[in-house]
């Protein structure tokens, strides 16, 4: 038996053994680093869509894909397949999770019953279903009012327009001679109207003679009468009497017992100008209904194409539908076409239609839809 010096270790590893147990540690990390996915399998959220719709209805729906899967392709199958159309069908990562939009736009021939599809969520790690069901209840009886609101269109304004500018005109007054400044047929449209925030005429007083007033009489109705200095002149207008033809005049007061003197105003840059904010009223429509249609469970259908649009933002830009001052539809405009059916409005309280009824198209902000073949189509006696 071999005997140990105090402070002698019993045992010692070689050089041999260290580097083998290295090894064996790196390869272990190693294992378990390959075994740990870097993805995960596609999840959605939700996993199952149910709605209820009519013949020739649409609705949007959105889901969420799970974050950190890459190579994204998102396809449909079933009966339903050709009524879904989503926002966008292919990412490549994921990171933060993504949002697809799902638009379903039922045919108007379609008969009642239930109907199934799928949206399937592929990646590199596997696959995931969104299950989509569409009832179709028993649809109205063919008991309707069509009214044709033709063509027309939705306009915000936000705009200063100028009906008339002058470079220069001299206003005066003497016992020989009354020149005056006569401004007639400004026109405005007449869908305008009801969109004027403001309106003024503007004027630089070059020179004046003497102390006579500056008058001004805005269709026929005095509306300024006092003296004014050498400098820039903004004189408000009436709004309330604006109309669709106009006329302005500017004059000024007669030197009276002064004979020998005239009173004279040398202006330019004269304007007469409108600040412009609202929706128009073309499309505002009123319309009357058989009394048959009232006081019964009814439904209204909207139906009409996009010819032209100016949107600024479509993002931010929302078209607002409202029956008897019910909003029933406020949501982003379509740009192609239009065909929902309307039960409820948007606080979901049922739709009251009257004998004498209006509905009113407008934007949120500046912007223009030209709309064509437009159908305001009344069901009555659902079942």
């Amino acid at each position: 038996m071999k005997n140990y010096m105090k402070g002698q270790s019993p045992m010692k590893f070689d050089e041999f053994t260290l580097i083998l147990l290295g090894a064996v540690i790196f390869l272990g990390i190693t294992a378990i680093a390959l075994s740990t996915p870097g993805e995960f399998p596609p999840s959605t959220d939700p996993n199952e869509v149910t709605l209820t719709l009519y013949p020739g209805a649409s609705a949007d729906f959105n889901f969420k894909i799970a974050p950190k899967i890459s190579e994204v392709n998102i396809s449909t199958t079933g009966t339903i397949s050709n009524w879904i159309y989503l926002s966008n069908s292919k990412f490549g990562l994921t990171r933060e999770g993504v949002t697809v939009n799902v638009n379903v736009d039922v045919p108007n021939n379609v008969k009642t019953g239930i109907y199934n599809g799928t949206i399937i969520v592929r990646s590199k790690e596997g696959k995931t279903e969104l299950k989509v069901s569409i009832n179709i209840p028993e649809t109205y009886q063919f008991d309707s009012q069509i009214i044709d609101l033709s063509n027309f269109d939705v306009e915000y304004l936000n705009e200063t327009k100028t009906l008339v500018e002058l470079e220069n005109y001299v206003i005066k007054n003497n016992h020989l001679l009354d020149n005056k400044l006569i401004l007639d047929n400004l026109r405005i449209e007449s869908n305008q109207l009801k969109t004027i925030k403001e309106a003024n005429i503007k004027f630089v007083v070059y020179t004046k003679e003497n102390f006579g007033s500056i008058i001004v009489l805005q269709n026929g109705i005095e509306i300024f009468n006092e003296n004014v200095g050498a400098g820039a002149v903004n004189i408000p207008l009436d709004i309330s009497n604006l109309q669709q033809l106009n006329n302005i005049e500017i004059t000024t007061t007669s030197p009276g017992l002064l004979f020998w003197t005239q009173n004279l105003y040398d202006t330019r840059n004269i304007s007469v100008n409108l600040i412009l904010e609202g929706n128009t009223e073309e499309s505002i429509f009123n319309f009357e209904l058989d009394k048959k249609y009232l006081n019964k469970l009814s439904k209204v259908q909207i139906t009409y194409q996009i010819q032209n649009y100016d949107l600024e933002d479509n993002t931010s830009t929302e078209l607002k539908i409202k029956l008897n001052n019910q909003t029933i539809h406020s949501r982003n405009p379509s740009l192609t076409t239009f065909n929902n059916i309307f039960e409820y409005d948007i606080l979901e309280k049922p739709i009251k239609l009257l004998e004498n009824n209006i509905i009113e198209f407008e934007f949120n902000e500046k912007a223009k839809y030209e709309i064509k073949d437009a159908k305001l189509i009344i069901f009555t006696g659902i079942i």
